[in-house]
């Protein structure tokens, strides 16, 4: 489906980035936290989960990407999901300090154990009722403490 194209600023680049994803396609974008105005956000998160498109956020620290001075979000996109639970991993989770560098293998072992449907410390499912009743929020502190998997 194509997307209306907000006329500048980030979220048309995003809308862009979209727009080109072929049907089956993977997508990554990497957004700081701040990237977006409440509107863009709330139209991203619905378009993204309602779509079934948005497989995994993945919350990376503070100063974790070339000095980035807010936590930045990586979106994983994926066209034709059978699933439709997100998955959010942070590894923050797992007991570490916001402001110390992400955890490589915690985020890769976190997705892993998600499309394998297992629990990990560092993982957060969540199904899309509860994304909605959340504003469509992508950070995982706007969640429940978190929990291997919450129901529908």
């Amino acid at each position: 489906t194509t997307l209306p194209l907000p006329k500048e600023g980030r979220a048309a680049l995003i809308w862009q980035a979209l727009n080109s994803m072929k049907k089956r396609g993977r997508m990554a974008l990497l957004l700081p936290t701040n990237a977006l105005n409440p509107t863009d956000r709330f139209e991203l998160g619905h378009h993204l989960v309602e779509s079934n498109l948005l497989e995994t956020v993945i919350t990376l620290p503070a100063n974790g990407l070339a000095r980035q001075a807010t936590k930045a979000l990586l979106l994983l996109v994926r066209g034709s999901r059978v699933q439709t639970d997100v998955a959010f991993i942070s590894p923050d989770m797992n007991g570490r300090s916001g402001d110390k560098l992400y955890d490589a293998d915690a985020i890769l072992l976190a997705l892993q154990a998600f499309r394998e449907d297992r629990a990990h410390p560092a993982l957060l499912v969540l199904p899309p009722s509860v994304i909605a009743s959340h504003q469509y929020h992508f950070d995982v502190a706007d969640y429940a403490t978190p929990v291997t998997r919450m129901a529908s």
